[in-house]
């Protein structure tokens, strides 16, 4: 049996609800009028790892330069995975470097804003447990 487990939160009380389809049954569709994903908040530099199984959606504060990054905890493959990355810089100036074997769009790795409280938006994507990730650089606030 696969289990679907989600929240609702109605007048501020959540209430957790699971339901179970029949071995081999698969779903086809999900409705939904709203959603919202809850961002695990961070600082960063040094060496980081960002794990898809933790959360899908990373608010980052640089607080110094990001020598090394790695991602893990991608779905099987035959799943897409996704993470969505909020990198805002700290005090300015610093950089990440991205895993190796992420492709970009373009084939070019993105630069990012060094200045204090610009945010970049980063997506990073696969469907094959992660040999292959795809990034997109979605654009930057300030």
């Amino acid at each position: 049996m696969a289990i679907i487990n989600y929240s609702v939160v109605i007048g501020g009380a959540t209430t957790q609800v699971g339901t179970q389809l029949p071995a081999g049954s698969q779903g086809t569709g999900i409705r939904l009028q709203d959603y919202s994903v809850q961002a695990l908040v961070e600082t960063w530099s040094g060496s980081v790892v960002v794990d898809v199984d933790q959360g899908n959606t990373y608010q980052a504060t640089l607080i110094g330069d990001v020598t090394d990054m790695s991602v893990t905890g991608w779905p099987p493959s035959g799943e897409e995975g996704k993470v969505t990355l909020y990198i805002k810089q700290g005090t300015g100036g610093y950089s990440v470097a991205f895993p190796v074997a992420v492709k970009w769009v373009g084939g070019v790795v993105p630069t990012l804003s060094l200045t204090n409280g610009d945010v970049d938006v980063i997506v990073l994507t696969t469907v094959d447990g992660g040999t292959t990730i795809y990034g997109f650089y979605v654009g930057r606030a300030n």
